[in-house]
């Protein structure tokens, strides 16, 4: 079965919340199975808290029997925060065309103190601008919110300590709004404690 080399909590089965905090991929794992031979086709599927979608990472051609790296996007485990997922990775034999599947590996993703709803956008049509608002229960000033935006390129400004206890507001610099014209994008967020601001 597959591993995740960043779970550095229970012996490696589970992704703690410092594992998390800056990752913008999670790294899989998938060593040397029994008969691995050149031409095999391998990928990871990943299956969360959603149990109609599957996610499938781009599939891998060994070129040698050694083990193969995969990356799991942080909007699907950032998306499972509390939960537990089932890692395994499938095998497609190039003379057969078979698929075969590995076993489950079971990785827990830290849960947090804190309930934090997705952000939400807010356009002004006056001036086409385009705000990330963040608004979570328990808000207090001696928090800090983080934003980051990840599509063609990454955005992320400097922490702002909760200066309004029902919204937070970041702006969105036009630039970045127009290279990711038309493309999916990542807009995540994170608190701290402004006495702990070294996390």
């Amino acid at each position: 079965m597959p591993s995740v080399p960043d779970a550095t909590g229970n012996q490696g089965t589970l992704l703690t919340e410092d594992d998390y905090y800056r990752l913008d991929q999670l790294t899989i794992s998938v060593p040397v199975y029994d008969n691995m031979a050149p031409g095999h086709i391998v990928r990871v599927l990943w299956k969360g808290r959603r149990k109609d979608i599957v996610y499938k990472t781009a599939p891998q051609t060994v070129n040698t029997a050694a083990p193969m790296t995969f990356h799991i996007p942080r909007m699907e485990f950032i998306d499972n925060i509390g939960d537990t997922v089932k890692v395994l990775f499938s095998v497609e034999r190039a003379e057969n065309n078979i698929v075969e599947f590995s076993g489950v590996f079971h990785l827990s993703i830290e849960g947090q103190s804190l309930d934090l709803p997705a952000p939400t956008l807010e356009y002004n049509y006056g001036d086409g601008s385009i705000k990330v608002i963040v608004s979570y229960p328990g808000m207090t000033a001696e928090q800090t919110v983080e934003v980051r935006l990840i599509g063609k390129t990454m955005y992320q400004p400097d922490y702002i300590v909760v200066n309004n206890l029902q919204r937070m507001v970041f702006d969105i610099p036009n630039d970045w709004v127009e290279e990711n014209r038309g493309r999916p994008v990542l807009i995540d967020y994170a608190v701290g404690d402004i006495n702990k601001i070294s996390k």
